[in-house]
């Protein structure tokens, strides 16, 4: 789905989790994960660094302006052969210029400067003061590459170039989003594992601590033997170490899940047992499709593909930009000049207005690189780009239909290994209650209680962890399939 779209639906639940700040389910979970992940924030960034890269080749077709102020002064003696030793003065001038230019390239590659150049020559001879003279100019220069005219894309290459850059960078931060909502809900769902468990394990310590009390009230009438009383004992020591290290696991779990999801914010309590829900209401398996119509729309849909995709047209396109590099620069030049001579300013300018004295040049100029190393090498590398892009393309196309096979064959067998052990579960605990009660009736021994008691301990973590595979195996499917935020936001 697009980014646009995706944060646009988005974007209402966002503003109720600012306002409200809980986490009720998986959606607020990976909404969560958006707005908080400290590396989608600076993978954000990124992204907008490279659009700026854009407007950088875009500044080469700006109006420039350029000002410039010089005075030249020299003071050269008489060489007039006429004149005595030392008795003629020196000759003397004074030249200011003032210049402005206006200059701009333009996309379709033509190039034109405006020249304003402002002279004012004062001096003096060997035996009089010339008068003061103003020397005015303004000109327009032209110049247009003849053969690139034909090659439109070729003449905006940089601006091109720095579009495909950054609509690279939008893929790869879209690959970045998938990347940590995948990574976070993997420590969601591990933490809810570890939660659910250390809530087995307290139970089984509890009714550890049960058995420990029954067996010492038997011992103390002297149905129950000291053996019994020690077994229950280490048993009760045992199930307290198991639970104590699952806390330890779990708050582990916690810190990584909600640093990824919350980042510097302080998102305060969250209530997992409410969150446990996500273990009991299981997504339905859709039919499995057409396997090569499942590939295809999965490469349209994924955002590693569409990288790839802009990758292979900006080499297929620097590969006939230096094919064009190797035609030869053959360009035409023009130039017109206005100029104005007069001891006055004014009368000078006016000569400059009235187009009194022209003088124009055009010209053609051919250049060529005779072996054209640059551009030989530029063809190949581009060449070879393309050639690993279209690899790695093959490779995503075959890595995409052998993981949704093996996805959707672990959801099938995660399925019915679900329904099988749910069996299992609701029969160990009936078996354990029907036991505790013999127990306590003299009908069963001890050994019997706690292996029912183990019994179902383990196949109710044994349940646990096939829903979290599950829930795992289908987030990895939608993945594979480019689908993985659609399941969270759609209309």
């Amino acid at each position: 789905m697009d980014k646009k779209k995706i944060m646009a639906l988005a974007a209402p639940v966002l503003f109720c989790l600012n306002a409200y700040g809980e986490i009720q389910d998986t959606k607020d979970v990976v909404r969560a994960i958006l707005e908080n992940n400290f590396d989608l924030k600076i993978s954000k960034m990124s992204t907008k660094e490279k659009g700026t890269s854009v407007e950088s080749a875009r500044g080469d077709y700006d109006i420039n302006l350029s000002l410039s102020a010089t005075r030249d002064h020299s003071d050269t003696p008489s060489s007039s052969s006429l004149d005595s030793t030392g008795a003629a003065s020196s000759v003397k001038s004074k030249t200011d210029t003032y210049s402005t230019t206006l200059s701009k390239k333009f996309f379709f590659g033509t190039e034109l400067s405006l020249p304003y150049t402002y002279n004012v020559v004062d001096s003096t001879s060997t035996s009089r003061r010339v008068r003061k003279t103003h020397e005015p100019s303004l000109g327009l220069t032209m110049s247009h590459p003849i053969l690139e005219t034909f090659f439109p894309d070729y003449l905006e290459k940089g601006i091109k170039s720095a579009e495909l850059d950054r609509e690279i960078a939008k893929h790869k931060h879209g690959e970045k989003l998938v990347k940590e909502v995948d990574k976070g809900l993997k420590l969601f769902l591990d933490c809810l594992q570890e939660h659910v468990t250390l809530k087995v394990r307290t139970l089984a310590h509890k009714n550890a601590i049960e058995n420990l009390e029954m067996v010492s009230a038997k011992r103390r009438v002297g149905k129950a033997s000291l053996i019994d009383k020690l077994d229950a004992s280490s048993d009760e020591r045992k199930k307290f170490n198991s639970k104590v290290s699952t806390q330890t696991k779990y708050n582990t779990k916690r810190g990584e899940f909600e640093l990824h999801a919350f980042g510097e914010k302080d998102q305060g309590e969250i209530d997992y047992d409410d969150l446990t829900s996500v273990l009991e209401d299981l997504p339905d398996i859709s039919k499995k499709n057409d396997e090569a119509i499942l590939v295809d729309k999965s490469m349209s849909r994924k955002e590693e593909s569409k990288r790839i995709e802009k990758s292979i047209r900006k080499n297929k396109t620097a590969f006939k930009n230096a094919k064009v590099d190797r035609l030869p620069d053959f360009d035409f030049d023009a130039s017109l000049t206005y100029k104005g001579l007069n001891h006055k300013q004014g009368r000078a300018h006016d000569q400059v207005w009235a187009a009194k004295y022209a003088s124009w040049s055009i010209g053609t100029s051919l250049e060529y690189s005779i072996m054209g190393y640059a551009a030989n090498s530029s063809k190949k590398l581009n060449a070879y780009k393309t050639v690993q892009e279209n690899l790695k393309k093959a490779k995503l196309a075959g890595q995409t239909r052998a993981d949704l096979k093996k996805n959707h064959n672990l959801l099938i067998s995660g399925e019915k290994k679900i329904e099988a052990l749910g069996v299992v579960v609701d029969a160990d605990k009936e078996k354990y209650k029907l036991l505790f009660l013999k127990y306590k009736n003299g009908k069963a021994t001890l050994y019997e209680l706690k292996k029912a008691l183990q019994s179902r301990e383990e196949s109710e973590l044994q349940l646990l962890k096939s829903k979290v595979s599950f829930l795992k195996d289908f987030y990895q499917f939608k993945k594979s399939s480019g689908q993985l935020l659609e399941v969270f936001f759609t209309k």
